[in-house]
C-alpha cells in the first residue's frame, strides 16, 4: 500500500513530539542537577506531548498507570537506588552555589572521549570552553 500524505505528516508528527519531549526531559534533568546522558533515555521513552486545558503543550511521563509532571518523575528516579547516582552530590565547597563539573578534556580520570563528542555535538560553545581550560591546566 502507498505512502499517504497523511501517513507522513503523522511520522513527522510522531518525530517532532519525540525530540519536544526529548528537549523536555533534558531540561528537567538538568533542573534537577541530574546526567542527561544518563536520565534523559529514561523520561523520553514513557513521555508524551499533549495539549492541556489552556492549549499549551506539555510533557508527562508515563509511571504505571499515572502520568506524571517531569519533577514528579525525576522524584521517583531519584529514589531508585540505581539511578539516584546519576544526579549530583551537593557540593561541600561553601563558596559554591553550582556542583563541581569533570572536564571530559582534561588529562586524567575525568578524560571522556564519549563525552567529549557529545558535548561537540549538543553544545559546542561549552565543549570548546572546556576544551580551552583543560589546555591551559585550568579545569
Amino acid at each position: 500500500m502507498p505512502k499517504t500524505e497523511i501517513d507522513t505528516i503523522r511520522e513527522q508528527f510522531a518525530a517532532l513530539e519525540a525530540a519536544y519531549v526529548k528537549a523536555e526531559a533534558e531540561l528537567a534533568v538538568r533542573d534537577a542537577s541530574g546526567s542527561p546522558f544518563l536520565l534523559v533515555p529514561h523520561l523520553a521513552a514513557v513521555g508524551r506531548a499533549r495539549l492541556n486545558r489552556n492549549d499549551k503543550f506539555v510533557v508527562e511521563y508515563q509511571r504505571g498507570s499515572a502520568w506524571l509532571s517531569a519533577d514528579e518523575f525525576i522524584e521517583h528516579l531519584k529514589a531508585d537506588e540505581t539511578l539516584r547516582k546519576a544526579f549530583a552530590k551537593p557540593t561541600t565547597d561553601p563558596n559554591s552555589s553550582l556542583p563541581k563539573v569533570r572536564n571530559p578534556y582534561k588529562k586524567g580520570p575525568a578524560f571522556n572521549l564519549t563525552e567529549q563528542m557529545r558535548l561537540q555535538r549538543e553544545n559546542p560553545n561549552l565543549a570548546a570552553s572546556l576544551k580551552a581550560a583543560a589546555e591551559a591546566g585550568s579545569a
